[in-house]
């Protein structure tokens, strides 16, 4: 009843809910049927009860969470439709998701408010979702899925002037390397016009480039002689699990002078473990020294870059 409270009568007149009730008194509490109503937040100045602040605190609280999980679900929607983005497609519960674990936040409720309460800008969100939603359509549909979650390694995305990467004829064109394949110099490669991220950089024999001859939207691209330009590289160590295996193996990159940038670990049933390293490289050649240094720690029995379908050597 208190929470519908609209006013009061004390022995027949109206009166102000603070008023103070002389011994004797008949009360009189006048309610509402809305179902939405609640208290004001004047009620904290003349209640009595520590419940009973609470309560008030605790109805505010909520309210204004909500509020603020409004504001910026209409901020969201507002920028992303200034930007002309396809808002039913990249704000699909699954994409929002996944941005919700990157900018570390439990849910997409969580991030909502987090938009509303100034705490995150849309413009992070929607980098973030151009780059899932770019990365890319025909990647998602034909990369095989692992059991590993691909969202806690995240795509490395730099401009031309610094990935390596030039489009011949057309300087100043984003590029983005392709998280399908990940390509390193001096891969073969290829370019795909994407329609939010300018042009998609994958390797030739990349498993999503299959019908590139018959695709009008694959450009020309090529390595630029960037000695300094590092690239994002995924490996895959299998092994008999040990003790002191995962450490054995961080130290031995480590000191091969190569940057762990993520480790996943997945041990199966019969004692073999699955590791994947997302590391830091500047080309093939230094990918192919790792590989080795990796082999011969104990207890590995294989390791390979990982290139989007199957494994391969280098």
């Amino acid at each position: 009843m208190g929470d519908r409270t609209v006013g009061a009568k004390v022995n027949g007149r109206l009166v102000p809910l603070h008023t103070v009730l002389p011994t004797g008194s008949t009360v009189e509490i006048t309610t509402t049927k809305n179902e939405d109503a609640g208290p004001s937040e004047d009620w904290l100045k003349f209640v009595r009860s520590s419940r009973a602040r609470t309560k008030i605190r605790q109805h505010f609280a909520k309210e204004r969470r909500l509020e603020a999980l409004d504001r910026g679900r209409e901020a969201l929607t507002k920028s992303m439709r200034n930007n002309e983005l396809p808002l039913q497609k990249m704000m699909s519960p699954e994409l929002m998701t996944q941005v919700a674990q990157q900018l570390h936040k439990n849910d997409v409720a969580t991030l909502y408010r987090a938009i509303g309460e100034n705490e995150i800008s849309p413009k992070q969100v929607i980098n973030s979702l151009v780059e899932l939603y770019n990365g890319d359509q025909i990647e998602e549909s034909e990369v095989e899925v692992s059991d590993f979650d691909e969202t806690l390694l995240k795509q490395t995305h730099r401009a031309v002037s610094d990935n390596g990467v030039v489009v011949p004829g057309a300087e100043g064109v984003l590029t983005k390397i392709a998280r399908c394949c990940t390509p390193v110099p001096p891969d073969d490669i290829i370019g795909m016009v994407t329609r939010y991220n300018g042009i998609s950089v994958h390797r030739r024999d990349c498993p999503n480039m299959r019908n590139a001859d018959e695709e009008p939207r694959i450009t020309t691209v090529e390595w630029a002689s960037s000695p300094d330009v590092m690239y994002r590289v995924q490996i895959q160590v299998e092994g008999l699990d040990r003790k002191g295996l995962l450490s054995d193996l961080i130290r031995a990159i480590s000191e091969a002078g190569v940057s762990i940038l993520d480790a996943r670990v997945h041990t199966s049933e019969d004692r073999t473990v699955i590791d994947r390293f997302a590391v830091e490289l500047g080309d093939r050649f230094m990918l192919e020294h790792v590989l080795n240094v990796v082999r011969n720690v104990a207890g590995v029995y294989k390791a390979y870059r990982l290139t989007g379908a199957k494994p391969a050597a280098a």
